[in-house]
C-alpha cells in the first residue's frame, strides 16, 4: 500500500504538491497526521525528518505549476499531479530503485505503462485519480480524511 495527499489546492495561487507514499508494514512514526493538525512549522519540519529518515521509506513528489491549473482546472491538475507521483513511486518500488527528485506535472497525460507488481494506493479525498486511466499494477481507494485517518 501507497498513501496519495496533496496541499496547496486552498491558496489563490502558486502550485498544487502532490506526494506519494510507502511505509514498510509494521512501522510506525510517531507524529504522522493531518499536516493541519500539526502546530508549528517547526513541528513539521521535525515530522518530516522522521518520515524521510525511517529505513524502508520511499516517496515520490509531484508539483503542478499554475499554468497547468489555468488551463485544466484544479481538480484536473491535482489528480494529474496523483498520478504522476503515484505512479513514479510504485514504479520505483517495482524496480527496488531510489529517488526523491520533484518531478514537474506539465500535462494531464501521465504515464500508464504496466508495474511489475500489484499497488493499493489509499488517496486522501473523494476521488480515485486513476477512475478514467487504468494503469495495470495500480488499484486506488478514495479515503475521505484520509490524511488523519489511515
Amino acid at each position: 500500500e501507497i498513501g496519495i495527499d496533496e496541499a496547496g489546492r486552498g491558496p489563490l495561487a502558486g502550485p498544487v504538491v502532490c506526494a506519494a507514499c510507502y511505509i514498510p508494514p509494521g512501522v510506525a512514526i510517531a507524529g504522522v497526521t493531518d499536516s493541519k493538525k500539526i502546530p508549528t512549522e517547526e513541528q513539521r519540519e521535525e515530522v518530516y525528518e522522521s518520515i524521510v529518515s525511517t529505513p524502508g521509506v520511499r516517496y515520490a513528489v509531484a508539483k503542478a505549476e499554475p499554468a497547468l491549473i489555468d488551463e485544466a482546472n484544479i481538480l484536473q491538475a491535482t489528480l494529474a499531479g496523483m498520478r504522476l507521483a503515484g505512479y513514479e513511486l510504485c514504479s520505483r518500488l517495482s524496480l527496488g530503485a531510489e529517488g526523491d527528485d520533484l518531478l514537474d506535472c506539465d500535462r494531464l497525460d501521465t504515464p500508464d505503462a504496466a508495474l511489475g507488481g500489484a499497488f493499493l494506493a489509499l488517496v486522501d479525498g473523494t476521488h480515485d485519480p486513476w477512475k478514467t486511466r487504468d494503469v495495470p499494477g495500480i488499484e486506488a481507494r478514495a479515503i475521505v480524511r484520509g490524511d488523519a485517518t489511515v
